[in-house]
């Protein structure tokens, strides 16, 4: 490289402007700043995108996906068809018309394009590709009997080379239909005989590939139905422990459902009644029926149609009753102790309605226990242990017809800490593509492990959170995840029961992340911002639910505001005169790389070619002397040219503000130069030049000889002896001078004042030799020495240097930024940092092996570590390093501190705000609790929590970051919940010996016996603040229960009680007896006359008559019905009227 340098320069000075000039320039302004404006307003530019590029199925739609985001366009947008079979545009004017007509096995090109008002013409062009595949053709409908041949036969077409076929039942297969050969196109099918209805079978074809393509077509099944041999079942015999009436079920063959005529139909043949009116359903071969009174029933069923046909009857005998038995039940038959302490239960049945019952309470498994009162409807169980498990069982006998009833319950122990971790604490990261994941999770205690998604992305159709799904075993496949995204799945571990002691939940909850190959990537056509456009828009092509699109700016003579980088239209603003590039990327999940990138370029003209500046004039020029312009450069949309009237002026370079002009050969002569500035393409807004000029004047004297110091080298690493060629000075009155930097070590043979010594360097590098001649003394004239440099390159240009190890970073969330470590530069050479592919960035210093990075974005970046020698060639390849960049979530900080609940079941919690919306994500979970509260709205930092019961809950507040590098930043609140309590509904009680007290589930406390003159009750509680415990009572009382908490007393005080009145009835002395059965006839009598027994005096007995049952258009009337003897009336209906009852 050689360059000029010119000692000493005089300036003239500013001259001051006339006034009517001042004037004039005032005018000229105010119509350049008219001009711009009015130029602005009507030379907008505009873009368009044509979409990305796709390929469909023959028996998809086609349909194009065009963007025209700018408001005004001179014309268009349109659509037009490139290449491929001529089809049908459903409306070229359209973004997104729909394509018809097209032909499989082709790919069709089509144009979008518009006119722009600045006069630009944007168009794109997109490819779609049709792949073919056989349209499936299922085959006709079928109707038939039941056949189990393999006579029928279903055939669907023949599958196309490389595609397979295969044969489906879609939705609920009502005909029973079983495909024998699902893989062939025509394959035999069975109909059994038990069933009838119509189903859907499917016949899909399928073609090869990675993304096949595929067909289907359906047909439906129609299966008559009728079982043969024709049976009404076998005879049945019913139960004698009934009061008024029996009931059952039908066991016939199957007799169809009335498809083609094919139906079986049941008929009463004889028996005491007629009950065909409670026959369920008198097409059902096994419909229920009712109203079975004692007798002999015989029905008949009759089966008809094309398929089967005949008849077969059944009897029905019923016995005589002798009365029902209540049915026994244990009211809760799942009992479950979390608390080793606990030694007791109350176990609580069903009271006997009827006379002559009796209860037994007995212990089938477990070890020996106490019953307290076996026989009694409530009893205590004492003597429990941990960590056993028991088995009762409850009976009710009535002693007189010998029928019974049983219900049995389990009362188990579950102690100990409850925990669950779910894959070992580590979120999971699915690999490219994948949509099932596999769960594994280990848990402590509990019988029940379920698990929820509670929160994911926003484009997803999953309602979060999910309900919980029971899982067994130690793992779960989760396979809905349905967009790329991130999933929080929280699993829960807990007990099971109707009453719980003590008894909590554990949670675990971790992310999953799901990853989608990107759809693709296309940043609209370029655009030109003409006179004085410096905003406009960014379109980019459309994405898939789940991926996220991110625009950033790669070069330009400023940083461009984009006014929301992640939306896939937006504004632009904030520009100047130059050239910028943006970068649309589309990604779908970390795991899928690199993502989908293109860009899209952006020329900014200016409003006009001023100002120009052509430097300060020069005066007092030596004759010959090289002379350093300086001229202002202008904008990067602009190009300089430097001209000269004088022909035999030249320049080192034209187009370089600061070029070296020569050939001033006059002697007192000023010579003028020109520097005009243009914009590089005028295509849309033709501006004027703008020049300016400046005035070189030489003097009288001769320069020196102007140096010329060669030309510059490279040499190869290792030289030390350096042959200099600088040009001769003339011998007769000057001389000439080497001096080099960085001089250290530098040595000259013969000497430093030899045109073409030698130099001997100490190591590789770069040397800058500058070669100056002058006038010898005493010198001939004042003029300045002249000077030249000349550069010399030593290295080894071919080395290869390293740019550093690849990384995987989370960044530091304060600085948030990372540093480089490649190897230096070798000797001679200078590193500057390249970005090969990634998103936005900001760094330190370029050329530092150690530069540092920041202003990143999630994502995956690759830089190149470039060395350079100067205008040295280099043939080894620069060195790539990959740096996966993971922004750190903001830190998760819930308000206010831990919480005391007084008295409620419900509370609010605020957590700070998210920073970064648009890349993170927030959610609620519990923790641990003695249950699973509801939250109303999970993924907002503001919640409300309803359903607390008394406890100690532990919330977290989980920011998650969209890269899995970055770990969770997490936040936990305690809440300490000491609920109401509620002492339970008041009972009504009848012989019992104890009763069960039930305050509100999870609060502890004590319960007392509220005095009110009834006998003194003994009071049990284990725990010994249990919300249950068992309280004696003696029949014919009253009791009154309080329970009252005992919570902490604070401050604040919760405590608070709630109390429950427990009658209990000791029953009537003597037994009711309602008399003897009657007989009447209608025709004699519609009354009759009821003689019960006399009720006893008990304190409290209330004795009347009612009806269990009668004929269902009765109008009979009991009289009296609170008298002993009565008479009944309205007895105008046929029918059976022992179903009355006499009841204390």
């Amino acid at each position: 490289m050689t360059k000029f340098y010119l000692f000493s320069k005089n300036k003239i000075s500013s001259l001051p402007l006339h006034p009517l000039f001042k004037d004039r320039l005032g005018f000229y302004l105010f119509l350049l700043i008219f001009l711009s404006a009015t130029s602005t307003a009507i030379s907008q530019s505009c873009t368009l995108n044509a979409g990305l590029p796709q390929t469909i199925c023959a028996n998809d739609v086609m349909q194009l996906d065009g963007t025209s985001p700018s408001a005004v366009y001179v014309s268009g947008p349109i659509w037009s068809q490139v290449s491929g079979p001529t089809v049908i545009i459903s409306d070229p004017t359209l973004d997104k018309p729909i394509i018809t007509g097209f032909i499989p096995g082709n790919t069709y090109e089509f144009a979008f394009s518009a006119e722009c008002p600045n006069g630009d013409t944007p168009s794109q062009t997109v490819a779609i590709t049709v792949n073919p595949i056989t349209i499936a053709d299922a085959g006709s409908d079928i109707a038939s009997c039941p056949d189990s041949t393999g006579s029928i036969i279903i055939s669907g077409n023949s599958p196309g080379p490389g595609e397979t076929g295969v044969w489906s039942i879609v939705g609920a297969n009502n005909a029973n239909v079983t495909i024998n050969l699902p893989g062939s196109a025509s394959t035999p099918i069975t109909l059994p005989d038990t069933n009838a209805g119509t189903s859907t079978l499917r016949w899909t074809i399928t073609g090869s590939g990675v993304s096949p393509c595929s067909s289907f077509d359906e047909i439906t099944i129609t299966n008559y139905g009728g079982e043969l041999p024709i049976s009404a079942g076998n005879d049945i015999t019913l139960s004698n422990c009934y009061t008024v009436s029996q009931s059952t079920n039908f066991n016939a063959s199957f007799g169809g459902n009335n498809i083609n005529g094919q139906q079986g139909t049941w008929t009463f043949v004889s028996g005491p009644s007629d009950p065909t009116s409670s026959i369920a359903n008198i097409n059902n071969a096994n419909s229920g029926i009712s109203n079975l009174i004692e007798g002999t029933y015989t029905f008949r069923w009759d089966v008809v149609g094309p398929c089967a046909s005949g008849s077969d009857t059944v009897s029905i005998i019923v016995p005589e009753a002798t009365q029902d038995v209540t049915d026994a039940t244990i009211d809760d038959d799942n009992i479950r102790l979390c608390d080793a302490t606990a030694t007791q239960v109350t176990l609580v049945g069903t009271t006997p309605d009827f006379t002559n019952e009796t209860v037994l309470w007995e212990l089938i498994s477990g070890p020996a226990v106490t019953i307290v009162n076996p026989t009694n409807s409530t009893t205590q169980v004492t003597g429990l242990s941990n960590p056993n498990s028991y088995q009762f069982r409850y009976t009710i006998t009535n002693t007189v017809t010998g029928c019974t009833s049983t219900d049995t319950g389990r009362v188990r122990y579950n102690s100990g800490s409850i925990s669950i971790t779910v894959n070992s604490g580590n979120d999971i990261v699915g690999t490219c593509g994948e949509t099932s994941i596999d769960v594994p999770f280990s848990f402590v205690n509990g019988n029940q492990t379920q698990y929820s998604i509670i929160s994911g992305p926003d484009d997803s159709a999953i309602t979060f959170p999910t309900n919980y799904q029971t899982q067994s075993g130690t793992s779960a496949t989760i396979d809905v995840f349905d967009v790329p995204g991130i999933y929080r799945v929280n699993f829960r571990r807990r007990r099971t029961g109707d009453q719980l002691t003590s008894c909590g939940e554990a949670n675990d909850a971790i992310n999953i992340t799901i990853s989608a190959p990107p759809s693709g990537s296309n940043a609209g056509t370029s655009q030109s911002f003409l006179c004085g456009q410096v905003d406009g828009t960014l379109a980019g092509s459309s994405v898939a639910l789940g991926e996220q699109s991110v625009w950033t700016q790669v070069s330009g003579p400023n940083t461009a505001t984009i006014a929301d980088i992640y939306a896939q239209t937006t504004a632009i603003s904030g520009m100047i005169p130059g050239t910028y590039i943006f970068r649309y990327t589309v990604s779908a999940g970390p795991t899928c790389t690199p993502p989908s990138v293109s860009d899209t370029t952006i020329e900014v003209s200016p409003v006009s070619n001023f100002p120009v500046n052509a430097g300060v004039d020069q005066i007092d020029i030596c004759v010959g002397a090289p002379v350093q312009l300086a001229a202002d450069p202008g904008t990067a949309a602009q190009t300089g040219v430097w001209t000269a009237a004088d022909p035999g002026i030249s320049f080192s370079d034209i187009n370089d503000p600061n070029a070296i002009a020569t050939g001033f050969s006059l002697a007192s002569t000023t010579y003028t130069l020109t520097w005009t500035l243009d914009i590089v393409d005028n295509s849309g807004c033709t501006l004027a030049p703008a020049s300016d000029t400046v005035d070189i004047t030489t003097n009288a004297d001769a320069s020196p000889t102007a140096a010329n110091a060669g030309v510059d080298q490279c040499l190869a690493g290792g030289v030390t002896n350096v042959s200099l060629s600088g040009n001769a000075p003339d011998p007769l009155d000057e001389e000439g001078l080497w001096t080099v930097s960085p001089s250290a070590g530098v040595t000259f043979a013969p000497n430093a004042t030899q045109f073409d010594a030698v130099a001997t360097v100490p190591s590789d590098g770069v040397y800058t030799f500058t070669w100056t001649i002058g006038y010898a003394a005493p010198p001939t004239n004042s003029c300045p020495t002249t000077a030249d440099d000349v550069e010399i390159v030593i290295a080894d240009v071919n080395t290869s240097v390293s740019a550093g190890t690849d990384k995987s970073l989370c960044l530091d969330p304060v600085l948030l930024s990372f540093d480089m470590d490649a190897d230096p530069a070798p000797a001679g050479g200078t590193g500057t940092w390249t970005l090969v592919s990634g998103g936005r960035f900001s760094v330190d210093d370029e050329n530092s092996p150690t530069a540092t990075f920041s202003n990143l974005l999630d994502g995956t970046y690759v830089f190149e570590w470039v060395i350079d020698f100067g205008d040295c060639p280099v043939t080894t390849s620069a060195d790539q390093v990959t740096v996966e960049i993971g922004i750190p979530p903001t830190t998760a900080n819930i308000q206010g501190g831990d919480q005391v609940i007084c008295a409620a079941n419900n509370t609010t919690i605020t957590a700070d705000a998210l920073v970064n919306p648009a890349t993170e994500s927030g959610v609620w979970s519990v923790v641990s609790g003695p249950n699973t509260p509801t939250i109303n709205d999970p993924n907002n930092e503001n919640i409300t929590v309803t359903g607390l019961t008394t406890g100690t809950y532990v919330f977290n507040w989980t920011v998650t970051s969209s890269s899995p590098l970055c770990p969770t930043s997490t936040d936990t609140i305690n809440v300490d919940v000491f609920a109401p309590t509620n002492a339970g509904a008041d009972q009504d009680l009848c012989e019992v010996n104890s009763v069960l007290l039930e305050a509100t589930s999870g609060t502890t406390g004590t319960w007392t016996q509220v005095a009110n003159g009834a006998p003194v009750s003994t009071i049990t509680q284990s725990p010994s603040n249990n919300n249950t415990a068992n309280a004696s009572v003696v029949p014919g009382n009253t009791y009154i229960f309080r329970f009252t908490t005992d919570y902490p007393t604070g401050p604040p005080n919760c405590n608070n009680s709630s109390e429950v009145t427990i009658t209990v009835s000791s029953g009537p002395s003597v037994p009711p007896t309602a008399g003897a059965d009657q007989v009447l006839c209608e025709a004699d009598t519609t009354t009759a006359t009821l003689a019960g027994s006399v009720p006893p005096g008990d304190v409290g007995l209330t004795a009347e008559w009612s009806f269990l049952a009668e004929p269902a258009t009765s109008v009979a009337n009991i009289t009296t019905p609170g008298a002993n003897n009565t008479t009944v009336t309205g007895l105008s209906e046929p029918g059976i009227y022992i179903t009355m009852e006499f009841c204390y």
